[in-house]
């Protein structure tokens, strides 16, 4: 039997287990959930893969956070309901294509606590300028991911897939698509049919969310 004590954040709650002075976090963020309360046996905890498998319904809009404010809205891409066939078609330039794609990769990165790529590596022209450092970076960075993702480490975070945050990973398929029509045109553009070296822009987009993968196609006006 393992010692489990119940987090709240601000999108759901979490369970730690304690081994020894160690803690393993099992995050849980939907609306409805189950969780274990008081003891719980370490193997029927980890044998389910959306940790469904013990007996304890609560509904999140119930509960407060410790500071007493109620559970934070969700964004409104999880209000969505999960079936819907609208499709939208949206016709942007070159530019605007290449800043939304960059766009949907730092808020991919955000939400999934990786704050010194979301916030950071967008303005690696400012390094060494001021205060702004390495160093000071991560320190920064790191502290607002302590402050909003307390069950994550230091070099933690929640990965692709992750439904922590499922909007993060709808956006980063979208932005794999974008980027991969992209490198392609690029590449064109210099003359070439194949790189002279081959890296992720490349490679097919993988769908991670469970959305269909959406279509771009370059339209010469």
């Amino acid at each position: 039997m393992q010692e489990a004590s119940i987090a709240l954040g601000s999108c759901g709650l979490c369970v730690r287990l304690k081994r020894g002075d160690d803690y393993h976090v099992v995050g849980i963020h939907e609306s409805s959930v189950s969780l274990v309360l008081g003891d719980v046996d370490e193997d029927d905890l980890l044998a389910s893969d959306d940790y469904r498998s013990v007996s304890y319904s609560v509904l999140l809009s119930d509960y407060t956070m410790p500071c007493g404010s109620p559970c934070g809205t969700p964004s409104e891409a999880r209000k969505l309901p999960d079936r819907d066939d609208r499709c939208y078609s949206l016709t942007m330039s070159h530019r605007q294509a290449a800043v939304v794609r960059e766009a949907l990769e730092a808020y991919s990165r955000m939400k999934s606590g990786q704050f010194n790529h979301a916030i950071g590596d967008q303005f690696l022209d400012r390094y060494c300028t001021g205060g702004f450092s390495h160093e000071n970076a991560d320190r920064i960075f790191g502290e607002i991911k302590a402050m909003i993702f307390p069950e994550l480490s230091p070099n933690e975070s929640f990965g692709v897939g992750s439904r922590v945050y499922p909007e993060a990973t709808v956006a980063w398929d979208v932005q794999q698509v974008i980027r991969h029509r992209l490198a392609w045109d690029r590449l064109a553009d210099e003359g070439k049919e194949t790189p002279d070296r081959y890296n992720v822009c490349f490679n097919k987009p993988m769908a991670f969310s469970g959305e269909s993968l959406p279509t771009i196609e370059a339209v010469i006006e």
